[in-house]
């Protein structure tokens, strides 16, 4: 069966840059995963992108914003070699969100029925 590629998936908060740290991974590369099993999580921030709209949402109080990967279907994981950094770069944000970034691929237990599996829930 062919591997899914995991991708980050969309992310948006209006009148803001997201940047993310490096992902830390909850299971090792080639455990199995139950589908809606968080695997990894990383640290995210939001930087300003010009002038903010008065009802936009502060994060002043905030110290921490992180987001959590979770394969849709059961399977086999394979982590991608450049996601996981360690040290300081899995703490600080600096890369910046990008949808389409495979973070791992998953080789589902059985064949998937739904189209857009490959996202991480």
């Amino acid at each position: 069966m062919t591997a899914l590629p995991l991708r980050f998936g969309p992310l948006k908060a209006d009148s803001y840059n997201i940047v993310r740290a490096g992902v830390r991974w909850l299971v090792e590369d080639g455990q199995t995963c139950r589908a809606n099993q968080p695997i990894g999580y990383c640290n995210i921030s939001l930087e300003p992108t010009g002038a903010r709209l008065s009802s936009a949402p502060t994060f002043a109080e905030e110290q921490d914003i992180q987001v959590v990967f979770a394969p849709r279907v059961a399977g086999r994981l394979s982590i991608s070699p450049d996601m996981a950094r360690g040290g300081y770069l899995s703490t600080r944000a600096i890369d910046a969100w990008n949808p389409d970034t495979v973070a791992a691929r998953i080789t589902p237990d059985t064949p998937p029925d739904m189209p857009d599996a490959g996202r991480c829930a």
